[in-house]
């Protein structure tokens, strides 16, 4: 899949034409590697709508690393996004569990105050 117009459109904030041309694409191609990019790419550029596009609506998976391993939950923490982090999260069951992404946002937000 070529995800370059999407991609363009999501950079510039074009929320119509990226939804436009997301329409298109189904949900199993945004399953692998392009939707993380996409999806890097909306949070990125601090398009929350989009984002929560992806992944509230799309299936993209926010916990997969973004290029070079950056980790999307500690990447929107540090950046103090809140919105885009609440997108991230969005769906992701049990925030009580040890291990889940909730607990894991605060543990960063906690030692970033420190």
């Amino acid at each position: 899949m070529d995800t370059s117009p999407l991609t363009a459109a999501v950079a510039r904030g074009d929320e119509y034409l990226f939804l436009t041309l997301l329409a298109e694409v189904p949900d199993a191609e945004l399953s692998g590697p392009a939707g993380t990019a996409l999806l890097e790419t909306a949070a990125r550029a601090g398009r929350v709508a989009s984002t929560g596009e992806l992944v509230a609506l799309r299936g993209v998976d926010a916990l997969l690393p973004w290029a070079g391993g950056v980790d999307p939950v500690e990447w929107a923490v540090r950046q103090g996004r809140v919105d885009l982090l609440r997108e991230l999260l969005h769906g992701i069951e049990d925030p009580a569990a040890p291990h889940s992404p909730h607990r894991r946002a605060l543990r960063i937000a906690e030692a970033a105050r420190c």
